[in-house]
């Protein structure tokens, strides 16, 4: 577990381009956020269900980190045809107003914050995300 963990504090590569799609204040949220839920979504309503499906503290919380303010997790300025269809949500312990939508399906995450949205696509890391996603 520990070379995983040093592998991925050593890969965090280009946070300038997270940054940039998503702003400075979502970044620095996410980053010195404590606790991160990944929550159960309803797209039929378009709402958090509050069901929570698993607590990211520690070393788990770090590895999740590093993957979402990488750069490198996340292919920029691609547009898909498919529908975004979140399933999942991640929320933060010390932001409520920066909350990640997951859409699985179409391999994208969804970034809401400040009253505006920026979806990416997470090709690049979709590996880590599918085991993020195995409850």
């Amino acid at each position: 577990m520990f070379t995983v963990l040093l592998s991925a504090i050593l890969a965090f590569g280009s946070p300038n381009e997270v940054q940039n799609a998503v702003s400075q204040s979502v970044f620095q949220s996410i980053e010195r956020s404590h606790k991160i839920a990944l929550v159960e979504f309803d797209p039929s309503t378009n709402q958090i269900t509050g069901k929570i499906l698993k607590q990211f503290e520690n070393n788990d919380l770090i590895l999740l980190k590093s993957y979402l303010l990488d750069g490198s997790s996340y292919h920029f300025n691609k547009t898909k045809t498919c529908l975004f269809i979140p399933q999942y949500a991640l929320t933060f312990s010390d932001s409520e107003d920066v909350v990640i939508l997951i859409s699985p399906s179409g391999k994208q995450l969804k970034f809401q914050f400040e009253g505006k949205s920026k979806i990416l696509d997470y090709d690049p890391m979709s590996d880590f995300m599918d085991r993020l996603l195995v409850l």
